[in-house]
């Protein structure tokens, strides 16, 4: 039963993005000859009877070649589907519709390189977008629809890039699940674009040249092959959210100051092991996220993000905090779950704008005394961790409204929690209590109060679900 989920979940992870086909894409194809061959291999031991001895250990030994390929894959091939709320271009040829009425147009499935004259009758056009085409160009007359703002493009099939035009009306170009070669070679022709989302392109290792977009402040680039190598040629003054979340970034360059007007940076699910001091130079983030990366340690310039709001360092490999938290004025959340984390500085407790602390998941065997100072804070996680005792410095923390310390290794908790007014969920699940009276007396008040209380299974309640 197990190695069939396993199964299951794999075919579903590889072949079906977004409910599209897909297939995946490999530099080398000897590499894609013999995923297929091992995806064979597998379905054809399933079949079987994948749970004795023998074929448990051939599943493993697939598992584990198929685990190595996977590494390679450079992006997905993908036939995506026309988007059924858009009006079909077909329909405006053939007289069905009013071309004056159609805001949103589909331009999908045919082999014309270029677009048919009857688009630009459209005159009230704002969203239009091309599957599965291989028009060579966005041609300026679309700049003649002034209405025309958003344009995307899935699958562009053309053997040359994708050539853009003039345009001054066009604010937001998406373009996905096309080859790097095939991906238009600069922006600048787009002078109004405010919004570039290159998302799941395949084999787009070079960051895009936006340095002439001077309007531009948002970029997305997830799911591609980038390293931010060669960041250090791109500069852009007034950008102001990056998601680079799905790369192949290892290393965060001191070039990242080269966006001085970030506000959010996302570098999430990348092998980041390490990062410039020279990311303190983005005085105006509000938003960092290394969810899932290999940090063992913080850079210093992450002191001088004075504007930081929200930090999230989930699923890293640290084992202490370094850097100086107390100058974090306007951190106001900070997620360290699952981490490696034994202790935590006392200069948590300068956090004066923190709300939200997530703790999960790590090594903590106490909390800082100073943990008592943060009077602004609303929720508060520390399960699964060894706290033994409880911390009572919890008890200053009167604004709490969500707060889990369930399995912790606790056998008591203070009666003073009863009176906490403004406590919605609290979670206890998973500790060994002396008195469970004392325990249950305590959920009751607050549950009079409309707290949601989870207690153990003595009462035949369901643990609530885990942190992300």
């Amino acid at each position: 039963m197990k190695i069939k989920l396993v199964v299951a979940l794999l075919f579903a992870t590889i072949f079906v993005t977004e409910a599209q086909i897909s297939s995946p894409v490999f530099k080398d194809k000897t590499d894609s000859a013999q995923y297929s061959q091992v995806q064979i291999a597998i379905r054809e031991l399933v079949q079987q009877n994948p749970n004795s001895m023998d074929n448990r250990k051939k599943f493993d030994s697939l598992l584990t070649i198929s685990n190595t390929l996977r590494g390679k894959i450079i992006g997905y091939k993908v036939i995506y589907k026309p988007n059924d709320q858009f009006t079909d271009y077909r329909d405006v040829l053939n007289g069905k519709v009013d071309p004056t009425e159609v805001t949103q147009l589909s331009f999908a499935n045919n082999s014309l390189k270029k677009f048919p004259k009857e688009i630009y009758t459209c005159t009230n056009l704002k969203e239009l977008e091309l599957v599965n085409v291989r028009v060579k160009k966005l041609p300026k007359k679309l700049g003649n629809l002034t209405e025309l703002k958003s344009i995307y493009v899935y699958n562009h099939t053309s053997k040359t890039r994708l050539r853009l035009s003039k345009n001054k009306t066009t604010e937001a170009l998406l373009i996905r699940g096309t080859e790097a070669a095939r991906l238009p070679k600069q922006y600048k022709s787009f002078a109004s674009l405010r919004e570039l989302d290159l998302t799941a392109n395949i084999g787009l290792t070079q960051f895009p040249d936006i340095s002439r977009n001077t309007k531009l402040n948002k970029v997305n680039l997830l799911n591609n092959q980038l390293t931010l190598t060669d960041v250090d040629k791109i500069k852009h003054a007034t950008l102001e959210e990056l998601n680079l979340l799905s790369n192949k970034i290892t290393q965060v360059p001191a070039s990242i100051a080269n966006f001085p007007s970030l506000k959010k940076l996302v570098l999430s699910n990348n092998p980041i092991n390490g990062i410039d001091p020279a990311i303190g130079q983005l005085k105006k983030l509000e938003e960092l996220a290394f969810y899932n990366c290999k940090l063992k340690e913080l850079s210093k310039g992450i002191e001088e993000l004075e504007n930081l709001r929200q930090i999230d360092l989930y699923y890293n490999q640290l084992t202490t905090i370094s850097i100086d938290l107390s100058k974090l004025k306007k951190l106001e959340i900070l997620y360290l779950s699952n981490n490696e984390l034994t202790s935590l500085s006392e200069s948590i407790g300068q956090l004066s704008s923190l709300q939200e602390l997530y703790l999960s998941h790590n090594k903590l065997n106490y909390l800082p005394k100073s943990i008592s100072n943060l009077n602004q804070m609303k929720v508060l996680r520390v399960n699964n961790n060894s706290l033994t005792s409880f911390p009572y410095e919890i008890l200053s923390l009167k604004n709490l409204e969500n707060l889990d310390i369930s399995r912790t290794n606790l056998y008591g908790i203070p009666e003073e929690l009863s009176s906490f007014e403004k406590l919605q969920i609290f979670a206890l699940t998973g500790n060994t209590w002396e008195r469970n009276d004392d325990i249950i007396r305590i959920a009751e008040v607050l549950r009079k109060k409309g707290t949601v209380v989870h207690l153990n299974t003595l009462e035949n309640e369901v643990d609530p679900p885990g942190d992300n």
